[in-house]
């Protein structure tokens, strides 16, 4: 997800939410959920049919498996408008998607949620301050990079990132990868 994270918010970009998350710091909740919503880390899910049920005319009986596609469902343009961009405040108040927080599968839902999902979130939420606050960067390329979609989604090959620390920190560049 953090790779996700700077692939998403290029050196353009940062700067805009940099400032958006010291007047709001709930546009950093916004920024992260995009963020899983474009960049789902599992592909796929199963869960078992509980009761018979019909879909696009197919019977699909009880104790039955289905899978699910995260990233086509969470890039559905029936639930999300302009599935493809990336935009934070569709989950703000007054946003297309505020009430949509339960179509994003990253942790689950229902009996079978993350029983972490609040600790990870706090987790990936100091990360990104920390990162927004001490650092700027910049990919190695203009380009995006291909992603490998399973089993758990991340860039196809290394992701080269520059980090310089910005002008309140100390001086100097750190290089990591």
């Amino acid at each position: 997800m953090i790779a996700s994270f700077m692939v998403q918010l290029d050196e353009d970009v940062q700067e805009t939410v940099r400032n958006k998350v010291k007047l709001d710091p709930e546009f950093l909740d916004f920024v992260l959920l995009e963020v899983i919503r474009l960049y789902p880390p599992f592909v796929c899910g199963r869960r078992a049919v509980l009761q018979e049920f019909e879909l696009c005319g197919y019977r699909i009986p009880a104790d039955y498996a289905v899978m699910y596609f995260t990233y086509t469902a969470q890039r559905d343009p029936d639930v999300f408008p302009d599935p493809d961009k990336f935009i934070p405040e569709r989950w703000a108040v007054g946003g297309s998607n505020v009430n949509d927080r339960d179509r994003l599968f990253t942790f689950g839902g229902g009996s079978r949620k993350c029983v972490s999902q609040e600790f990870v979130w706090r987790i990936l939420k100091e990360i990104v301050i920390q990162l927004l606050d001490q650092f700027e960067w910049s990919l190695a390329t203009d380009d995006h990079p291909a992603y490998k979609w399973f089993p758990v989604a991340r860039p196809n090959s290394d992701l080269l990132v520059a980090f310089r620390k910005r002008p309140s920190q100390q001086e100097g560049d750190v290089k990591l990868n």
